[in-house]
């Protein structure tokens, strides 16, 4: 994945172009989707129209649809999911894009609260009905929320996101329009398949966005705070290894924890140097850091 020439000197996002205002209003729109879903799954039944929405999902029967949408839950899937998964971490650290790749790791997260909001909260049953042309075959998993769509809007939506650091205009219209497409069809897979209600589908879009918006905040928060922490870490070094022979074991640990501080300061130092949600967060402390983290 190469890099826009001269993306060292123009400021980037952490994770893509959304700004602060539109993640604010992307992070509530989806909470409030997602609490509506969640307390309608709590404290009532699917209703008649989310019935009615399946047959008419399923009615869909162009030649070749369930092939191709058999291809694509092979990306969305427990064991297909995992796969992408590594993939993309991997294709991050070979880029050498540090935040995206801390995101990445960070998204089995995602899963765990999926799972949990199935497990301890809501109880609803995944499709049954005799009307439906295809129903789940699964009568012990809950219906609420979909693992898949979750899982792909998390993932793909990530690529979407990190899309905008690419060279070339068609690699970005690629990548964002293929992730665009597994997102939209894994939703309608689930339906047409009878695997969720429409509810579930709506409230794991919701959650899948609020996940991402969240991690999509505490990179940005945690990279303006990236260059102080090396700075520290470069002084602590500089310190230990300035520090006076004393006993024995002092003898023996004090190179060990300055060697750890310079590896951590080294280790910051090329997160700072990962493209910044913006130049003002960080153009006032990296005027400060250089002389202390080179000595290091």
């Amino acid at each position: 994945m190469p890099i826009a020439r001269g993306s060292a000197r123009r400021p980037l996002p952490v994770l893509g172009a959304v700004r602060p205002p539109g993640r604010t209003l992307v992070g509530l729109a989806a909470a409030g989707v997602f609490l509506a879903t969640l307390v309608d799954a709590l404290r009532h039944p699917p209703a008649g129209w989310e019935l009615s929405v399946l047959k008419a999902a399923q009615r869909v029967e162009p030649p070749g649809i369930g092939e191709a949408l058999e291809a694509s839950d092979l990306l969305t899937d427990s064991s297909g999911a995992v796969v992408m998964w590594a993939i993309v971490s991997l294709a991050f650290a070979a880029a050498r894009w540090w935040w995206p790749l801390i995101a990445a790791l960070a998204l089995p997260l995602g899963g765990v609260v999926n799972e949990g909001i199935g497990i301890w909260l809501v109880t609803r049953a995944r499709p049954h009905s005799p009307e439906l042309a295809r129903g789940s075959l699964n009568w012990e998993e809950r219906s609420y929320p979909s693992g898949h769509v979750t899982g792909a809007v998390l993932l793909y939506g990530l690529l979407f996101l990190v899309a905008g650091r690419l060279r070339r205009r068609w690699q970005r219209v690629a990548v964002r329009s293929a992730s665009a497409v597994v997102m939209a069809v894994t939703g309608f897979d689930r339906l047409w398949g009878g695997a969720h209600w429409p509810t579930d589908v709506l409230g794991s879009y919701a959650l899948g966005t609020l996940l991402l918006v969240f991690l999509v905040v505490g990179c940005a928060r945690l990279r303006r705070e990236v260059p102080l922490l090396a700075a520290v870490a470069a002084a602590i070094a500089i310190r230990l290894a300035s520090a006076p022979a004393g006993a024995v074991e002092s003898r023996r640990v004090t190179p060990t924890l300055a060697a750890s501080a310079r590896l951590a300061a080294r280790g910051l130092a090329l997160l700072a140097a990962d493209p910044p949600l913006a130049a003002a967060s960080t153009g006032s402390v990296r005027q400060r850091v250089p002389a202390v983290s080179s000595a290091a």
